[in-house]
């Protein structure tokens, strides 16, 4: 094998190790922010990214509800949602109908 080659795979081995460790270390930190979370009030506003991920506005403080949780674009302007420190669970309860739902990861 070349020396050239050799040298390729070793870097390019070396740079997957470090993605993975970084992509393990985003989510271990995303999942540890998330159990930290503790609100419970009405969602003043709610955007979407791209990946269908809500970032809501609850007494004038912003939280980002990361990945793991099937939103599934549920959650509306004026809906209650609460959610207790160290819990994986969110409630909302919607404005309009009242209805009780529950994620949880």
């Amino acid at each position: 094998m070349k020396i050239e080659l050799k040298t390729f795979l070793i870097i390019f081995g070396i740079l997957c190790v470090l993605f993975f460790g970084f992509l393990l270390f985003s989510a271990k930190r995303n999942f540890e922010k998330n159990i930290a979370y503790e609100f419970s009030g009405v969602v003043a506003t709610v955007s979407y990214d791209v990946k269908g991920m809500p970032t809501v506005i609850i007494d004038k403080k912003e939280y980002y509800l990361s990945a793991g949780y099937n939103f599934n674009f549920y959650i509306e302007k004026g809906d209650v949602l609460k959610k207790k420190k160290g819990s994986t669970t969110y409630t909302l309860i919607k404005q309009k109908t009242g209805k009780i739902i529950s994620f949880n990861n």
